[in-house]
């Protein structure tokens, strides 16, 4: 059974995953693991998850999970016209042919 760590922009993307993408490709022997991108650490080690406001955020997570999962498939899972207005080179026409063209 293949891995995928499926990392969400919030809770809304974490259940699209659970109810919808997960039964499909369960039946394919692949099994997704959603994980909520972390907006905010404390001290305590208390995290908050969702509401991403800026690239920063997205990418600092974005390389732990990388590291942390080397030899398994990670996945991202963002509402692109919602993405944070540092994310390096976008604009709002061409939001997605960026991100197709950055993660391929």
């Amino acid at each position: 059974m293949k891995r995928v760590y499926v990392f969400c922009e919030g809770q809304t993307e974490e259940s699209f995953v659970k109810e919808i993408m997960y039964p499909s490709f369960w039946s394919k022997d692949i099994i997704l693991f959603p994980i909520i991108c972390s907006t905010k650490r404390e001290k305590s080690g208390l995290k908050y998850k969702g509401g991403v406001s800026s690239y920063a955020k997205i990418r600092a997570e974005l390389l732990k999970l990388c590291l942390s999962h080397k030899h398994e498939y990670v996945i991202m899972l963002f509402d692109y016209y919602a993405l944070p207005s540092d994310t390096p080179g976008m604009d709002s026409f061409h939001k997605v042919l960026h991100l197709i063209k950055s993660f391929t």
